[in-house]
Formats: structure tokens, sequence, C-alpha cells
């Protein structure tokens, strides 16, 4: 990392909404009340554990593999730290999956940090990663993400974006729409926005 400090992988996710999050998050140290839906998300995350523990593989179309939820990865030559949902782990792959409780069309934020999650898993357990998963919904659908050149190149960049921003400590612009604006919880931190 050349001296600078790991950032939390949700940064990533967070910098592809709006790149302002990770400075009041780590540089401010601001902690806003967290909107409602975050709790929600905290009781599918435990749902989803219990059930995805008793299921089979057939999902991730694996025949078997070991299951680590709650998967704490942190590689010091890797500039992002996290806690995986849950990293599936077969003689020669690891495979990083991600919990979500709604059933949309994901956002390149939330793929980009399972992405993430895929990279340190492959370093911390030294096996190959090339898939990622997210389940998302009641129903756990599962939807399966290559870790391609186009996904290496971006978590490349954005990495390297937000290290840089963290780094500067000065906050960056923003170009959020004001959709995104209107449901952020930092929004009161921003005097140049809506």
């Amino acid at each position: 990392m050349n001296g600078q400090t790991s950032f939390p992988v949700n940064l990533l996710r967070q910098h592809v909404f709006c790149p302002r999050i990770p400075f009041f998050h780590e540089i401010m140290g601001f902690q806003p009340e967290k909107p409602f839906w975050v709790s929600y998300g905290n009781a599918f995350h435990i749902k989803q554990k219990k059930l995805t523990a008793f299921r089979g593989m057939q999902r991730f179309s694996l025949t078997s593999g070991q299951k680590h939820f709650d998967c704490i990865l942190a590689v010091p030559e890797i500039c992002y730290h996290g806690i995986a949902d849950l990293i599936i782990e077969t003689e020669n792959n690891v495979y990083p999956v991600d919990f979500k409780s709604e059933h949309r069309s994901m956002y390149k934020g939330q793929i980009l940090q399972v992405m993430a999650y895929g990279v340190l898993a492959a370093a911390v357990f030294k096996k190959c990663f090339d898939k990622a998963f997210i389940l998302s919904g009641k129903s756990g659908k599962t939807i399966c993400y290559e870790y391609d050149s186009e996904w290496k190149e971006n978590l490349a960049r954005i990495s390297a974006e937000v290290s840089n921003n963290l780094r500067t400590g000065i906050m960056p612009d923003s170009s959020a729409s004001r959709k995104k604006c209107i449901q952020c919880e930092y929004l009161n931190f921003c005097n140049d926005r809506l």
C-alpha cells in the first residue's frame, strides 16, 4: 500500500454513488443516523445467512465447496479491506457472495464491492477468483458476474480514486444527481448541493 491506510470495501460502492461519502466518513469522521433501510438490510443478511448455510451449491453452479460466512478479509498489499457476507472456497477457486435485500438490477457500486471481496479472498486463500455472486430479494435470486478485464480495470481505477481522495484529504467534487442527493444521509454536510 506504500504507506497508505487501508479503507473499508464498502467505500468503493459509496464512491460510485458519490465520491464525497468516503471523505465525510473517513476524513471528517461524520456518523449520521443510518437510514431505515440499513436495519432492514441487516435483518435480511441474518436471514439469508441462515438459509444459505443449509442450502446446497446448485444456485452457484458448484458441486461442492466450503462456506465462510462473515469472512474477514485484509491483505497488506491491497488498499482496501472488509467483511464478506460469504466466501465459497473450492479446491482451486474462491467465490464471493453478497446478500442484497432489494430485488432489482444491481448498481455498478454493488457489483464492484463484491468483486473487491473476490480479489481479497483470492489473496487470503491463495486461490483463483473469476466469478462473484449476488443473492437478491426474499427469494435469494442468484446473479453471477464474471470478473473480466472491464471489472478489473474499474476496480483498479476506482480504488485508486478513493485512496487518492483520502490521502489528499480534500473534499472531492460531486456529480451526484438530485435523486441521489435527497436520499443521502450526508446531504446536510454538502453546502453546495440542491
